[in-house]
């Protein structure tokens, strides 16, 4: 179990290992095997699949005891029987986001500007609990995920299955690895091992708990070929009856952790960059109908002249003197992720995976001129909006 525990990623201990160093150390276990095929299975809404009675259990056996402590118990039932708060409906009556004339949610504010502490008590009570928006988790599986024990809950949850897990990857001389709800087995041979061990995984997940299930479209086997620098790959489709070899691909690779591997080259995702994209112009949007209500007596080519395009790159792309920032926030006891940027988070990986992850950089290429161009459309969108709403407030009275 790899997620949620500080690991250290080199020698000195300063930094812990994150999501990327976990991939590359799963895509450096495919070099070292040889041949082999590698099974990515991703378990469906983990935390709101943990069933309380069996999680009761597991806690019970790790402490020794045949049923939990008073103390134990009361946090047990804090974190199965929590009270919770839609998160977009909290930020829309403490102000930080509104409904436009089209009925969509957006930000009022930059997210970044945002405090991690939403509000006061006071605030609280006020805005949140008094118009009925905590609501109780009623449901006999679930934990709610963020508070200080859930992950240590997660990995107990698990712990019998990791461990069966582990012996049937170790006794075929291959690697088990779990991040979360993320399982990565690679095992010597072609496709008929892989299809092996997902029966397994299937089977014993069930065993593991029967809320929880296997996502068949999250689901991949991949198997490699050839010798380290030269390797190639091939994915096996998947049935509950039937595999089936697909064709080769450069799109094709094993997905994990964000990254895409085909036995020579670690690329982001392409669902990754879709992502981007769509937070880009979710974030465009946002930015464009902030900047034409604050200048609403300014005509479009001012609006266009003046939008603060460095802002919105800010969030996504380069930062300015990024690495001065990072180790002035650690020097001074901070963290430095509040400064981070996608465009920081794929240079990161890009020195985690070497000389493998040369492309990943390549991805981002016209991301700067997309950031531009959608945001010029939404600022004329929002500016032509503005204009026919005061056209017919003008003609109404």
């Amino acid at each position: 179990m790899l997620a949620y525990r500080r690991i250290p990623s080199g020698k000195t201990g300063r930094s812990n290992k994150s999501n990327i160093h976990f991939a590359r150390d799963a895509f450096d276990a495919i070099n070292s095997a040889g041949k082999c095929c590698a099974v990515a299975i991703d378990i469906s809404d983990y935390f709101g699949s943990i069933n309380h009675e069996k999680l009761k259990g597991c806690w019970a056996e790790l402490i020794g005891q045949s049923r939990l402590p008073p103390d134990h118990y009361a946090v047990f039932r804090s974190v199965t029987q929590y009270r919770y708060a839609n998160l977009d409906e909290v930020l829309l009556a403490l102000g930080y986001s509104e409904i436009d004339n089209s009925g969509a949610k957006r930000f009022s504010i930059r997210p970044k500007e945002i405090p991690i502490q939403l509000c006061t008590p006071e605030n609280y009570r006020t805005h949140i609990v008094d118009r009925g928006l905590v609501r109780k988790h009623s449901k006999r599986s679930g934990i709610p995920q963020g508070t200080p024990i859930s992950d240590l809950l997660s990995n107990l949850f698990l712990f019998e299955f990791d461990r069966k897990m582990r012996d049937y990857a170790k006794n075929r001389n291959g690697y088990y690895f779990r991040y979360s709800d993320d399982i990565l087995i690679i095992l010597p041979g072609d496709g008929r091992a892989g299809s092996g061990a997902l029966r397994t995984v299937c089977r014993e997940i069930r065993l593991a708990g029967e809320e929880l299930q296997i996502k068949p479209e999250k689901t991949d086997i991949v198997c490699f070929l050839g010798r380290s620098g030269s390797r190639r790959c091939y994915s096996i489709g998947h049935s509950r009856d039937q595999t089936r070899r697909g064709r080769n691909s450069p799109n094709e690779g094993l997905s994990y952790l964000g990254f895409r591997y085909d036995g020579k080259r670690v690329y982001l995702r392409n669902s990754t960059i879709t992502n981007l994209r769509g937070k880009i112009a979710r974030a465009c949007k946002a930015a464009a109908f902030r900047h034409v209500r604050r200048h609403q007596e300014k005509n479009l080519v001012w609006l266009l002249a003046n939008r603060p395009s460095n802002q919105l790159k800010q969030e996504f792309m380069n930062v300015e003197d990024f690495d001065e920032v990072v180790s002035e926030s650690l020097l001074s006891g901070e963290t430095p992720f509040k400064h981070m940027t996608f465009w920081s988070y794929v240079k990161r990986a890009r020195k985690v995976f070497g000389e493998r992850g040369g492309h990943m950089m390549k991805q981002l290429a016209g991301i700067e001129d997309t950031i531009e161009t959608t945001f010029k459309k939404e600022i004329q969108k929002k500016y032509k909006n503005a204009k026919r709403k005061k056209h017919r407030t003008t003609a109404f009275r």
